[in-house]
């Protein structure tokens, strides 16, 4: 996953390269499902997930993805 002034702008899966469709972005906000220790306050409102249109860099087909994070990776589901 590659972000581009915070928002997802590329993603590969399994070797394939994908361009997010910017105008089909949407941010989820909580509370972050990890929280490291040194933190006395967790943020209320971090961003813990996108949905949005992605198209493959090769081919055209267009997908719909959707991303939570996980420890702190970005995991697909």
């Amino acid at each position: 996953m590659w972000f581009v002034n915070g928002e997802p702008a590329r993603l590969v899966v399994d070797g394939q390269r994908w361009r997010i469709i910017a105008d089909t972005v949407q941010t989820h906000r909580g509370e972050l499902p990890y929280i490291p220790p040194m933190l006395t306050h967790a943020p209320q409102n971090a961003v813990i997930g996108y949905e949005f249109t992605a198209e493959r860099a090769n081919g055209g087909q267009q997908q719909a993805v959707t991303i939570h994070a996980e420890g702190h990776s970005w995991v697909l589901g």
